[in-house]
Protein backbone atom coordinates (compact mmCIF):
# COMPACT_ATOMS: atom_id res chain seq x y z
CA UNK A 1 0.00 0.00 0.00
CA UNK A 2 1.32 3.82 -0.47
CA UNK A 3 2.13 6.07 1.89
CA UNK A 4 -0.78 7.14 4.01
CA UNK A 5 0.21 10.97 3.69
CA UNK A 6 -1.93 13.44 1.08
CA UNK A 7 0.33 15.90 0.32
CA UNK A 8 -0.83 19.53 1.20
CA UNK A 9 -1.25 20.75 -2.72
CA UNK A 10 -3.83 17.62 -2.54
CA UNK A 11 -5.94 18.13 0.08
CA UNK A 12 -9.79 18.24 -0.82
CA UNK A 13 -10.03 20.77 2.32
CA UNK A 14 -7.27 23.11 0.46
CA UNK A 15 -8.85 22.57 -3.29
CA UNK A 16 -12.38 23.54 -2.32
CA UNK A 17 -11.21 26.77 -0.30
CA UNK A 18 -9.31 27.53 -3.31
CA UNK A 19 -12.36 27.41 -5.39
CA UNK A 20 -14.45 28.90 -3.15
CA UNK A 21 -12.17 31.82 -3.57
CA UNK A 22 -11.73 32.03 -6.86
CA UNK A 23 -16.38 32.11 -7.22
CA UNK A 24 -15.72 34.89 -4.42
CA UNK A 25 -13.20 36.83 -6.31
CA UNK A 26 -15.17 36.36 -9.79
CA UNK A 27 -18.70 37.62 -7.88
CA UNK A 28 -16.37 40.55 -6.75
CA UNK A 29 -15.16 41.54 -9.75
CA UNK A 30 -18.56 40.62 -11.70
CA UNK A 31 -21.20 42.23 -9.02
CA UNK A 32 -21.14 45.99 -10.71
CA UNK A 33 -21.89 44.70 -14.05
CA UNK A 34 -24.33 42.38 -12.42
CA UNK A 35 -26.01 44.85 -10.39
CA UNK A 36 -25.92 47.93 -13.58
CA UNK A 37 -28.12 44.91 -15.76
CA UNK A 38 -30.28 44.10 -12.78
CA UNK A 39 -31.09 47.73 -12.05
CA UNK A 40 -31.33 48.37 -15.63
CA UNK A 41 -33.75 45.60 -15.72
CA UNK A 42 -35.92 46.99 -13.00
CA UNK A 43 -35.74 50.17 -14.68
CA UNK A 44 -33.65 52.44 -11.58
CA UNK A 45 -32.24 55.16 -12.14
CA UNK A 46 -28.98 56.05 -10.52
CA UNK A 47 -25.41 54.23 -10.87
CA UNK A 48 -23.15 55.95 -13.05
CA UNK A 49 -25.70 58.69 -14.08
CA UNK A 50 -26.49 60.11 -10.83
CA UNK A 51 -29.29 61.46 -9.15
CA UNK A 52 -30.24 64.93 -8.92
CA UNK A 53 -32.40 65.62 -5.74
CA UNK A 54 -34.68 68.51 -4.61
CA UNK A 55 -36.41 68.71 -1.36
CA UNK A 56 -39.75 69.19 -3.46
CA UNK A 57 -40.71 70.36 -6.17
CA UNK A 58 -43.69 71.34 -5.26
CA UNK A 59 -42.16 73.77 -3.24
CA UNK A 60 -41.45 75.76 -5.87
CA UNK A 61 -45.02 76.30 -6.53
CA UNK A 62 -45.70 76.56 -3.33
CA UNK A 63 -43.28 79.23 -2.34
CA UNK A 64 -42.43 81.30 -5.84
CA UNK A 65 -45.69 80.64 -7.22
CA UNK A 66 -47.60 81.24 -3.97
CA UNK A 67 -50.17 84.02 -4.51
CA UNK A 68 -48.80 84.87 -8.44
CA UNK A 69 -50.62 86.61 -10.83
CA UNK A 70 -50.97 85.31 -14.88
CA UNK A 71 -49.84 88.27 -17.17
CA UNK A 72 -50.16 85.84 -19.71
CA UNK A 73 -49.99 82.23 -20.87
CA UNK A 74 -47.27 80.42 -20.10
CA UNK A 75 -46.11 83.96 -18.07
CA UNK A 76 -46.39 83.78 -14.32
CA UNK A 77 -45.70 86.75 -12.20
CA UNK A 78 -44.38 85.91 -8.70
CA UNK A 79 -45.76 88.28 -6.35
CA UNK A 80 -43.34 90.31 -4.33
CA UNK A 81 -43.97 88.89 -0.71
CA UNK A 82 -43.11 85.31 -2.32
CA UNK A 83 -40.57 86.75 -4.26
CA UNK A 84 -38.47 87.80 -0.90
CA UNK A 85 -39.79 84.64 0.81
CA UNK A 86 -38.48 82.50 -1.68
CA UNK A 87 -35.44 84.30 -2.26
CA UNK A 88 -34.78 84.30 1.42
CA UNK A 89 -35.41 80.83 2.16
CA UNK A 90 -33.20 79.02 -1.04
CA UNK A 91 -31.12 81.25 -3.07
CA UNK A 92 -29.91 83.69 -0.90
CA UNK A 93 -26.47 83.87 -2.57
CA UNK A 94 -24.58 82.61 0.71
CA UNK A 95 -24.43 79.15 -1.10
CA UNK A 96 -22.44 80.49 -3.80
CA UNK A 97 -25.87 80.32 -6.24
CA UNK A 98 -28.62 82.35 -7.68
CA UNK A 99 -31.88 81.79 -9.42
CA UNK A 100 -33.63 83.07 -12.35
CA UNK A 101 -37.31 82.95 -13.28
CA UNK A 102 -38.20 82.32 -16.92
CA UNK A 103 -41.87 82.26 -18.52
CA UNK A 104 -42.27 79.21 -21.06
CA UNK A 105 -41.17 81.93 -23.79
CA UNK A 106 -37.81 81.72 -22.35
CA UNK A 107 -38.45 85.99 -21.21
CA UNK A 108 -36.84 86.51 -17.79
CA UNK A 109 -39.68 87.11 -14.90
CA UNK A 110 -37.40 87.61 -11.45
CA UNK A 111 -33.82 86.96 -10.82
CA UNK A 112 -31.56 87.18 -8.21
CA UNK A 113 -30.16 90.90 -7.28
CA UNK A 114 -26.42 91.03 -9.23
CA UNK A 115 -27.33 88.86 -12.39
CA UNK A 116 -27.20 90.70 -15.89
CA UNK A 117 -30.40 89.66 -17.19
CA UNK A 118 -32.86 91.91 -15.98
CA UNK A 119 -36.87 91.92 -16.33
CA UNK A 120 -38.20 91.21 -19.74
CA UNK A 121 -35.22 90.00 -21.23
CA UNK A 122 -35.04 87.20 -23.38
CA UNK A 123 -32.98 84.55 -21.59
CA UNK A 124 -30.54 83.95 -24.83
CA UNK A 125 -29.97 79.85 -24.04
CA UNK A 126 -31.56 77.26 -24.64
CA UNK A 127 -33.04 75.82 -20.88
CA UNK A 128 -31.89 72.37 -20.58
CA UNK A 129 -31.00 70.66 -17.59
CA UNK A 130 -27.58 71.28 -17.68
CA UNK A 131 -26.16 74.11 -19.32
CA UNK A 132 -23.58 77.22 -19.42
CA UNK A 133 -24.51 80.70 -18.93
CA UNK A 134 -21.73 83.59 -20.40
CA UNK A 135 -21.55 86.57 -17.79
CA UNK A 136 -19.83 89.82 -19.44
CA UNK A 137 -17.22 89.69 -16.41
CA UNK A 138 -16.78 86.12 -16.55
CA UNK A 139 -14.39 84.90 -19.08
CA UNK A 140 -15.78 81.48 -18.33
CA UNK A 141 -19.26 80.38 -18.38
CA UNK A 142 -21.76 80.03 -15.76
CA UNK A 143 -23.04 76.25 -14.85
CA UNK A 144 -26.63 76.13 -14.56
CA UNK A 145 -29.28 74.20 -14.32
CA UNK A 146 -32.73 74.76 -15.41
CA UNK A 147 -36.02 72.42 -13.73
CA UNK A 148 -39.14 73.21 -15.89
CA UNK A 149 -42.23 74.16 -13.06
CA UNK A 150 -45.70 73.03 -13.39
CA UNK A 151 -48.39 75.38 -11.92
CA UNK A 152 -52.15 74.19 -11.73
CA UNK A 153 -51.68 71.77 -14.23
CA UNK A 154 -49.95 73.87 -16.69
CA UNK A 155 -46.15 74.55 -17.69
CA UNK A 156 -45.47 77.91 -15.76
CA UNK A 157 -41.95 78.03 -16.75
CA UNK A 158 -38.77 77.54 -16.15
CA UNK A 159 -36.58 78.18 -12.49
CA UNK A 160 -32.65 78.35 -13.75
CA UNK A 161 -30.28 77.86 -10.61
CA UNK A 162 -26.28 79.36 -11.48
CA UNK A 163 -23.06 78.49 -10.05
CA UNK A 164 -22.06 82.02 -9.15
CA UNK A 165 -19.31 80.95 -7.04
CA UNK A 166 -18.23 77.62 -7.22
CA UNK A 167 -15.60 77.81 -4.26
CA UNK A 168 -18.38 78.82 -1.75
CA UNK A 169 -20.91 76.32 -3.48
CA UNK A 170 -18.69 73.13 -2.66
CA UNK A 171 -17.61 74.12 0.66
CA UNK A 172 -21.51 74.86 1.41
CA UNK A 173 -22.53 71.46 0.00
CA UNK A 174 -20.76 68.66 -0.64
CA UNK A 175 -21.67 65.11 -2.47
CA UNK A 176 -23.00 62.55 -0.46
CA UNK A 177 -21.51 59.56 -1.68
CA UNK A 178 -23.67 56.26 -1.80
CA UNK A 179 -24.07 53.53 -4.62
CA UNK A 180 -25.33 56.40 -6.79
CA UNK A 181 -24.68 60.32 -6.24
CA UNK A 182 -26.86 62.27 -4.20
CA UNK A 183 -26.11 65.85 -5.70
CA UNK A 184 -28.16 69.13 -6.07
CA UNK A 185 -29.08 71.50 -9.45
CA UNK A 186 -26.10 73.46 -9.49
CA UNK A 187 -23.44 70.07 -10.30
CA UNK A 188 -22.68 68.53 -12.81
CA UNK A 189 -22.76 64.72 -13.61
CA UNK A 190 -21.09 62.19 -16.53
CA UNK A 191 -24.03 61.48 -17.79
CA UNK A 192 -26.36 64.64 -18.79
CA UNK A 193 -29.33 62.27 -18.22
CA UNK A 194 -29.83 61.95 -14.57
CA UNK A 195 -33.37 62.04 -13.20
CA UNK A 196 -34.53 64.63 -11.25
CA UNK A 197 -36.13 63.96 -8.12
CA UNK A 198 -37.84 64.85 -4.88
CA UNK A 199 -36.88 63.59 -1.92
CA UNK A 200 -39.57 61.47 -1.62
CA UNK A 201 -39.24 59.95 -4.88
CA UNK A 202 -34.70 59.67 -3.94
CA UNK A 203 -35.89 58.10 -1.00
CA UNK A 204 -37.81 55.51 -2.49
CA UNK A 205 -35.22 55.04 -4.89
CA UNK A 206 -32.44 54.14 -2.38
CA UNK A 207 -34.92 51.51 -0.99
CA UNK A 208 -35.65 49.62 -3.94
CA UNK A 209 -31.78 49.93 -5.15
CA UNK A 210 -31.05 48.32 -1.24
CA UNK A 211 -33.68 45.23 -2.07
CA UNK A 212 -32.14 44.73 -5.59
CA UNK A 213 -29.28 44.59 -3.54
CA UNK A 214 -30.34 42.28 -1.46
CA UNK A 215 -32.05 40.19 -3.94
CA UNK A 216 -28.30 39.92 -5.50
CA UNK A 217 -26.66 39.13 -2.34
CA UNK A 218 -28.94 36.43 -1.69
CA UNK A 219 -29.24 35.40 -5.86
CA UNK A 220 -24.98 35.22 -5.70
CA UNK A 221 -24.70 33.22 -2.23
CA UNK A 222 -27.31 30.76 -3.49
CA UNK A 223 -25.28 30.47 -6.95
CA UNK A 224 -22.23 30.13 -4.78
CA UNK A 225 -23.43 27.70 -2.68
CA UNK A 226 -24.83 25.52 -5.69
CA UNK A 227 -21.64 25.93 -7.64
CA UNK A 228 -19.50 24.45 -4.42
CA UNK A 229 -22.20 21.94 -4.21
CA UNK A 230 -21.47 20.75 -7.44
CA UNK A 231 -17.89 20.72 -7.41
CA UNK A 232 -18.09 19.04 -3.59
CA UNK A 233 -20.97 16.51 -5.48
CA UNK A 234 -18.46 15.62 -8.17
CA UNK A 235 -15.14 15.76 -6.55
CA UNK A 236 -15.97 13.75 -3.16
CA UNK A 237 -19.86 13.03 -3.20
CA UNK A 238 -20.26 10.76 -6.10
CA UNK A 239 -16.49 9.34 -5.54
CA UNK A 240 -17.63 8.21 -2.36
CA UNK A 241 -21.05 7.14 -3.39
CA UNK A 242 -19.03 4.71 -5.72
CA UNK A 243 -17.05 3.38 -3.36
CA UNK A 244 -20.40 2.61 -1.20
CA UNK A 245 -21.94 1.01 -4.19
CA UNK A 246 -18.72 -1.40 -4.42
CA UNK A 247 -18.28 -1.90 -0.93
CA UNK A 248 -22.20 -3.07 -0.79
CA UNK A 249 -21.79 -5.18 -4.09
CA UNK A 250 -22.68 -9.05 -3.48
CA UNK A 251 -19.89 -11.59 -2.91
CA UNK A 252 -19.97 -14.79 -5.47
CA UNK A 253 -21.77 -17.40 -5.40
CA UNK A 254 -18.08 -19.34 -4.78
CA UNK A 255 -17.61 -16.93 -1.90
CA UNK A 256 -14.92 -14.72 -3.78
CA UNK A 257 -14.68 -10.52 -3.01
CA UNK A 258 -15.78 -8.30 -5.53
CA UNK A 259 -12.87 -6.26 -7.50
CA UNK A 260 -10.86 -3.93 -5.84
CA UNK A 261 -11.47 -0.03 -5.59
CA UNK A 262 -10.90 2.55 -7.81
CA UNK A 263 -8.41 4.28 -5.95
CA UNK A 264 -7.04 6.91 -8.68
CA UNK A 265 -5.94 10.01 -7.59
CA UNK A 266 -3.64 11.23 -4.71
CA UNK A 267 -6.48 12.86 -2.43
CA UNK A 268 -7.98 11.67 0.70
CA UNK A 269 -11.33 9.62 -1.15
CA UNK A 270 -8.10 7.91 -3.33
CA UNK A 271 -6.34 7.43 0.37
CA UNK A 272 -9.93 5.87 1.40
CA UNK A 273 -9.97 3.59 -1.17
CA UNK A 274 -6.39 2.03 -1.01
CA UNK A 275 -7.09 1.63 2.89
CA UNK A 276 -10.53 -0.16 1.77
CA UNK A 277 -8.49 -2.30 -1.17
CA UNK A 278 -5.69 -3.26 1.81
CA UNK A 279 -8.36 -4.09 3.98
CA UNK A 280 -10.32 -6.14 1.53
CA UNK A 281 -7.09 -7.90 0.66
CA UNK A 282 -6.35 -8.69 4.46
CA UNK A 283 -9.68 -10.07 4.74
CA UNK A 284 -9.22 -12.01 1.12
CA UNK A 285 -6.08 -13.63 3.06
CA UNK A 286 -8.06 -14.12 6.02
CA UNK A 287 -10.86 -16.31 4.51
CA UNK A 288 -8.59 -18.26 2.56
CA UNK A 289 -6.40 -18.67 5.53
CA UNK A 290 -9.59 -19.79 7.02
CA UNK A 291 -10.67 -22.29 4.43
CA UNK A 292 -6.90 -23.75 5.26
CA UNK A 293 -7.51 -23.84 8.49
CA UNK A 294 -10.64 -25.40 8.34
CA UNK A 295 -9.47 -28.01 5.76
CA UNK A 296 -6.26 -28.65 8.51
CA UNK A 297 -9.10 -29.26 11.23
CA UNK A 298 -10.72 -31.85 9.31
CA UNK A 299 -7.65 -33.40 8.36
CA UNK A 300 -6.32 -33.72 11.79
CA UNK A 301 -9.93 -34.19 13.12
CA UNK A 302 -9.38 -37.26 10.93
CA UNK A 303 -6.40 -38.66 11.87
CA UNK A 304 -6.59 -38.46 15.30
CA UNK A 305 -10.00 -40.45 15.12
CA UNK A 306 -7.91 -43.26 13.27
CA UNK A 307 -5.18 -42.96 15.65
CA UNK A 308 -8.06 -43.28 18.53
CA UNK A 309 -9.71 -46.33 16.95
CA UNK A 310 -6.41 -48.17 16.61
CA UNK A 311 -4.95 -48.74 19.84
CA UNK A 312 -8.94 -48.38 21.17
CA UNK A 313 -9.69 -51.67 18.64
CA UNK A 314 -6.56 -52.84 19.96
CA UNK A 315 -7.66 -52.70 23.72
CA UNK A 316 -11.07 -53.62 22.89
CA UNK A 317 -9.78 -57.19 21.38
CA UNK A 318 -7.37 -57.50 24.18
CA UNK A 319 -10.48 -57.25 26.66
CA UNK A 320 -12.35 -59.88 24.28
CA UNK A 321 -9.22 -62.43 24.62
CA UNK A 322 -9.04 -61.59 28.50
CA UNK A 323 -12.97 -62.84 28.70
CA UNK A 324 -12.44 -65.82 26.50
CA UNK A 325 -9.66 -67.06 28.10
CA UNK A 326 -11.43 -66.18 31.80
CA UNK A 327 -12.79 -69.76 32.15
CA UNK A 328 -9.04 -70.91 31.56
CA UNK A 329 -8.09 -68.91 34.19
CA UNK A 330 -10.86 -70.32 36.49
CA UNK A 331 -9.61 -73.49 35.69
CA UNK A 332 -5.72 -72.71 36.41
CA UNK A 333 -4.89 -74.30 33.34
CA UNK A 334 -4.53 -70.40 32.08
CA UNK A 335 0.00 -70.11 31.76
CA UNK A 336 1.35 -66.94 33.92
CA UNK A 337 2.85 -65.69 31.06
CA UNK A 338 0.21 -65.57 28.99
CA UNK A 339 -1.76 -63.34 31.21
CA UNK A 340 1.29 -60.90 31.58
CA UNK A 341 0.95 -60.35 28.22
CA UNK A 342 -2.25 -59.53 27.74
CA UNK A 343 -2.34 -57.34 30.51
CA UNK A 344 1.20 -55.55 28.77
CA UNK A 345 -0.89 -55.27 25.80
CA UNK A 346 -3.82 -53.40 27.24
CA UNK A 347 -1.32 -51.26 29.30
CA UNK A 348 0.37 -50.16 25.99
CA UNK A 349 -3.09 -49.72 24.47
CA UNK A 350 -3.93 -47.62 27.36
CA UNK A 351 -1.00 -45.48 27.51
CA UNK A 352 -1.30 -45.01 24.03
CA UNK A 353 -4.75 -43.66 24.35
CA UNK A 354 -3.63 -41.68 27.16
CA UNK A 355 -0.99 -39.97 25.42
CA UNK A 356 -3.12 -38.98 22.72
CA UNK A 357 -5.44 -37.41 24.86
CA UNK A 358 -2.70 -35.85 26.92
CA UNK A 359 -1.68 -34.14 23.36
CA UNK A 360 -4.73 -33.21 22.57
CA UNK A 361 -5.53 -31.28 26.01
CA UNK A 362 -1.90 -29.24 25.51
CA UNK A 363 -2.96 -28.25 22.38
CA UNK A 364 -6.11 -27.41 23.11
CA UNK A 365 -4.85 -25.51 26.35
CA UNK A 366 -2.21 -23.65 24.52
CA UNK A 367 -4.56 -22.44 21.77
CA UNK A 368 -6.59 -21.16 24.72
CA UNK A 369 -4.03 -18.88 26.23
CA UNK A 370 -3.50 -21.25 28.83
CA UNK A 371 -0.68 -19.28 31.11
CA UNK A 372 2.86 -21.28 31.60
CA UNK A 373 3.78 -22.67 35.18
CA UNK A 374 7.04 -20.70 35.12
CA UNK A 375 9.71 -22.10 37.53
CA UNK A 376 13.38 -22.68 37.59
CA UNK A 377 14.65 -25.50 35.29
CA UNK A 378 17.81 -27.04 34.62
CA UNK A 379 18.19 -27.56 31.69
CA UNK A 380 20.35 -30.86 32.60
CA UNK A 381 18.05 -32.40 35.17
CA UNK A 382 15.79 -31.90 32.43
CA UNK A 383 17.07 -34.16 29.84
CA UNK A 384 18.45 -36.49 32.51
CA UNK A 385 14.35 -36.93 33.47
CA UNK A 386 12.96 -37.10 30.27
CA UNK A 387 15.33 -39.77 28.89
CA UNK A 388 15.08 -42.05 32.13
CA UNK A 389 10.91 -42.37 31.21
CA UNK A 390 12.03 -43.15 27.91
CA UNK A 391 14.88 -45.54 28.13
CA UNK A 392 12.70 -48.84 28.46
CA UNK A 393 10.94 -47.56 25.40
CA UNK A 394 14.29 -47.23 23.52
CA UNK A 395 15.62 -50.50 24.90
CA UNK A 396 12.66 -52.46 23.68
CA UNK A 397 13.28 -51.14 20.35
CA UNK A 398 17.05 -51.81 20.47
CA UNK A 399 17.52 -48.02 19.95
CA UNK A 400 20.47 -46.74 22.51
CA UNK A 401 20.08 -42.77 23.28
CA UNK A 402 22.92 -40.59 23.77
CA UNK A 403 22.92 -36.76 25.76
CA UNK A 404 25.65 -34.48 25.42
CA UNK A 405 25.01 -31.31 27.47
CA UNK A 406 26.99 -28.57 27.27
CA UNK A 407 28.30 -27.23 30.21
CA UNK A 408 27.38 -23.95 32.59
CA UNK A 409 24.28 -23.65 31.05
CA UNK A 410 21.40 -20.96 32.27
CA UNK A 411 19.07 -21.51 34.18
CA UNK A 412 15.61 -21.35 32.49
CA UNK A 413 12.48 -19.87 34.09
CA UNK A 414 10.09 -22.04 31.87
CA UNK A 415 7.13 -24.36 32.34
CA UNK A 416 8.78 -27.57 33.36
CA UNK A 417 6.45 -30.33 32.84
CA UNK A 418 5.45 -28.49 29.17
CA UNK A 419 9.11 -28.75 28.44
CA UNK A 420 9.65 -32.37 29.18
CA UNK A 421 6.29 -32.59 27.10
CA UNK A 422 7.57 -31.39 24.32
CA UNK A 423 11.19 -32.81 24.11
CA UNK A 424 9.68 -36.22 25.42
CA UNK A 425 7.44 -35.93 21.92
CA UNK A 426 10.20 -35.57 19.80
CA UNK A 427 12.16 -38.05 21.13
CA UNK A 428 9.08 -40.85 21.16
CA UNK A 429 9.08 -39.96 17.24
CA UNK A 430 13.07 -40.18 16.87
CA UNK A 431 13.13 -43.84 19.03
CA UNK A 432 10.18 -44.92 16.67
CA UNK A 433 12.38 -44.01 13.21
CA UNK A 434 15.49 -44.39 14.68
CA UNK A 435 17.60 -47.47 13.55
CA UNK A 436 20.40 -47.90 15.90
CA UNK A 437 20.45 -44.46 18.36
CA UNK A 438 19.28 -41.19 19.18
CA UNK A 439 21.40 -38.24 20.61
CA UNK A 440 20.34 -35.09 22.70
CA UNK A 441 21.94 -32.32 22.18
CA UNK A 442 21.66 -29.23 24.86
CA UNK A 443 23.86 -25.95 24.07
CA UNK A 444 23.73 -21.99 24.37
CA UNK A 445 22.52 -20.19 21.11
CA UNK A 446 22.22 -16.60 20.16
CA UNK A 447 18.56 -17.24 20.53
CA UNK A 448 18.59 -19.01 24.04
CA UNK A 449 19.37 -22.83 25.19
CA UNK A 450 18.71 -25.12 22.13
CA UNK A 451 17.49 -28.52 22.82
CA UNK A 452 18.05 -30.86 19.20
CA UNK A 453 17.16 -34.35 19.07
CA UNK A 454 18.98 -36.37 16.25
CA UNK A 455 17.86 -40.12 15.01
CA UNK A 456 19.65 -41.98 12.30
CA UNK A 457 16.57 -42.78 10.48
CA UNK A 458 15.70 -42.12 6.83
CA UNK A 459 15.20 -38.67 7.14
CA UNK A 460 12.86 -35.81 6.80
CA UNK A 461 10.75 -35.44 3.64
CA UNK A 462 12.05 -32.41 2.05
CA UNK A 463 9.52 -29.94 -1.04
CA UNK A 464 11.38 -27.68 -2.91
CA UNK A 465 14.63 -28.19 -1.28
CA UNK A 466 13.26 -27.86 2.64
CA UNK A 467 11.69 -29.15 5.27
CA UNK A 468 8.41 -27.75 6.21
CA UNK A 469 7.13 -29.36 9.73
CA UNK A 470 3.65 -28.68 9.19
CA UNK A 471 3.21 -31.14 5.98
CA UNK A 472 4.90 -33.86 8.40
CA UNK A 473 1.76 -34.95 9.85
CA UNK A 474 1.25 -38.57 9.87
CA UNK A 475 4.82 -38.59 7.72
CA UNK A 476 7.37 -37.94 10.66
CA UNK A 477 5.00 -39.19 13.35
CA UNK A 478 4.40 -42.67 15.55
CA UNK A 479 1.68 -44.15 13.85
CA UNK A 480 -0.61 -43.71 16.43
CA UNK A 481 -0.01 -39.55 17.16
CA UNK A 482 -1.59 -37.98 14.17
CA UNK A 483 1.04 -35.40 14.13
CA UNK A 484 0.25 -34.23 17.28
CA UNK A 485 3.91 -34.73 19.06
CA UNK A 486 5.20 -31.82 16.36
CA UNK A 487 2.36 -29.86 17.35
CA UNK A 488 2.77 -29.36 21.42
CA UNK A 489 6.19 -29.11 21.10
CA UNK A 490 5.84 -26.28 18.05
CA UNK A 491 3.46 -24.53 20.62
CA UNK A 492 5.51 -24.73 23.74
CA UNK A 493 8.29 -23.44 22.27
CA UNK A 494 5.79 -20.58 20.77
CA UNK A 495 4.81 -20.33 23.75
CA UNK A 496 8.05 -19.83 25.59
CA UNK A 497 8.79 -17.11 23.01
CA UNK A 498 10.74 -19.81 21.20
CA UNK A 499 10.83 -21.59 18.07
CA UNK A 500 11.07 -25.00 16.18
CA UNK A 501 12.90 -26.23 13.28
CA UNK A 502 14.47 -29.41 11.59
CA UNK A 503 17.01 -30.65 9.13
CA UNK A 504 18.69 -33.49 7.79
CA UNK A 505 21.98 -34.78 8.89
CA UNK A 506 24.51 -35.44 6.26
CA UNK A 507 25.20 -38.52 6.44
CA UNK A 508 21.38 -39.81 6.99
CA UNK A 509 18.97 -39.23 9.47
CA UNK A 510 17.26 -36.02 11.23
CA UNK A 511 17.62 -33.69 13.25
CA UNK A 512 14.54 -31.70 14.72
CA UNK A 513 15.13 -28.43 17.56
CA UNK A 514 13.46 -26.04 19.40
CA UNK A 515 14.95 -23.40 21.01
CA UNK A 516 13.90 -21.30 24.29
CA UNK A 517 14.98 -18.12 25.31
CA UNK A 518 17.13 -17.44 28.50
CA UNK A 519 16.20 -15.59 31.09
CA UNK A 520 17.21 -11.29 30.48
CA UNK A 521 19.80 -10.12 33.11
CA UNK A 522 16.51 -8.98 35.33
CA UNK A 523 15.64 -12.75 35.52
CA UNK A 524 12.75 -12.21 33.81
CA UNK A 525 11.55 -15.26 31.15
CA UNK A 526 11.12 -14.21 27.48
CA UNK A 527 7.33 -15.85 27.10
CA UNK A 528 5.01 -14.87 23.95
Amino acid sequence: MKSARVRWYRRLDLRLALILAILLLAFDKLSPYIYDVAAGMANLPGGDEGVIVFQDRELLSQTLLDGAEQEAPGRWLPSPEAYDKFSERYYAGEDGTAFLWLDTERMVVAASPGLPWLEGEVWPYEPTFFGQAEFPDRSEPVRTTAVPVVHEEEEAGFLVQLCVDEQVHLAYHEAVGKDFEELDACEFLPNASAPILTQEEYDDLVARHEDLLTVLQVFMATATALLVGLLVSRSVTRRLTRLAAQAASPVGEAGELPGPFNDRGADEVALLARAMNSMRQQVRELIEGLALRDADRRRWIAQVSHDLRTPLTALMACLDRSDMLMDRARSGSLPEEDMRELLMVARMDAERVHALADDLLDIARLDAGDELDLEPVPPGELVRKTLMGLRPMADTKGVELRADVAPSLPILWADGRRLMRALENLLRNAIHFAQDHVRVLVAQSEEGLRLEVQDDGEGLPEEEGRIVLENLSGRRSRDDSAGLGLKVTRRVAEAHGGRIGAYNLPGGGAAVWFVIPAPDEGGQPHVA
